[in-house]
């Protein structure tokens, strides 16, 4: 069974900062400090939350300038995810603030953290999900909406509408066809379906010397 953090004995530090194979001795020095000292801080409060980092961050201010101190946080987010992966702890404080402000990284959430007002920079990193609004817990309900909408576009089938093509009527045709001749210079006569007049101009056609 995985041990639970903080451990008393400071075993997890110990086998953490030997696993990562540092050879100088100032770098390990560096590792132990800070993981200890953030230990310290973590053992003082009931919960790992936002109020440790915090806590760990004005203590730490005292002794160390911020560069040095926004550089050494890097040491405690690897620190945290170790402790998440081997289920010493249930999850990371600086994740969770980080999917509250839709960001991907942890530096901006440090630097919000270690400012004068840290709930205004917190508040001025948050992101609106896509698709969604700004409202806070109605988030989710709104992604769940999304997808549901997605989902009935494309299960429902769409239907084609062909029109259907008007039939030519016949003495339209045999227009159509007596104006491409004569537009074509023939001499051709054609006997169409209509009156005597087309008639008489047939057998005029087939007799020109009658009268």
């Amino acid at each position: 069974m995985t041990a639970r953090w903080p451990d008393p004995d400071r075993a997890t530090i110990d086998r953490y900062v030997a696993s990562l194979g540092l050879r100088s001795m100032k770098s390990l020095t560096s590792y132990r400090q800070v993981l200890h000292g953030f230990q310290d801080v973590t053992e003082r409060h009931q919960a790992l939350n936002q109020e440790v980092l915090l806590a760990w961050l004005r203590e730490s201010a005292i002794r160390r300038a911020t560069s040095t101190l926004l550089h050494r946080t890097r040491i405690i987010d690897r620190f945290l995810e170790r402790l998440v992966e081997i289920g010493a702890i249930e999850h990371n404080p600086v994740v969770a603030l980080r999917d509250e402000c839709n960001i991907k990284q942890c530096m901006p959430i440090w630097r919000a953290l270690a400012s004068r007002d840290p709930e205004r920079a917190l508040a001025e990193l948050r992101q609106p999900r896509p698709f969604c609004s700004v409202l806070g817990e109605n988030g989710r309900a709104c992604r769940d909406d999304a997808a549901q909408r997605i989902q009935i576009h494309f299960a429902t089938p769409v239907a084609l509408a062909v029109r259907p093509v008007p039939a030519v009527a016949s003495g339209t045709g045999n227009r159509t066809s007596e104006r491409h001749d004569r537009s074509m210079g023939g001499n051709e006569c054609h006997a169409g379906p209509r009156g005597g007049k087309r008639k008489a101009q047939a057998r005029l056609c087939e007799n020109p010397s009658s009268p």
